[in-house]
């Protein structure tokens, strides 16, 4: 067992970078390694992000990295080309975005998510429209569901 991250790399309106980090404890079995389970993750969770998203937000590239006390280090690159989903209101990429704080058992049992990007349709007066509930349910699941 290994402790393991992705950073997932991209931008807003081609102006501002954005970085997402997750972590977790890499099991690998049935002869899937390291590298099949984070491309499978990461597959997942940028699809879950991307429904939210704007148009405008780009993810390009993921990093994975393994932790060595008391250091990173670099495992793999991938290059990615994935864009948002939504075009229909707002202007402003960089206006809306949410935290998900989530709790699971592991090494890292509290964690927090700050997703940026996101379409201003979602919200009124700050607060998510019910309607997004599942889409916000299902980044949620990408995120924190053993995989």
């Amino acid at each position: 067992m290994t402790v393991e991250r992705a950073i997932l790399y991209g931008t807003l309106a081609e102006v501002v970078q954005i970085r997402n980090m997750f972590t977790c404890e890499v099991i690998p079995s049935g002869g899937d390694d390291s590298e099949i389970l984070w491309g499978a993750y990461m597959s997942s969770m940028v699809d879950a992000i991307t429904d939210l998203s704007r148009d405008t937000v780009h993810y390009y590239q993921y990093e994975t990295q393994l932790w060595e006390t008391p250091n990173w280090t670099p495992l793999d690159v991938v290059d990615i080309d994935v864009d948002g989903a939504f075009n229909e209101t707002g202007v402003l990429p960089n206006q809306v975005a949410l935290v998900l704080i989530g709790k699971a058992a592991g090494i890292r049992e509290i964690g927090r998510k700050f997703i940026s990007g996101l379409d201003e349709g979602f919200q009124e007066g700050g607060l998510v429209i019910p309607a997004y509930a599942a889409l916000l349910t299902a980044v949620l699941a990408a995120w924190l569901t053993p995989f």
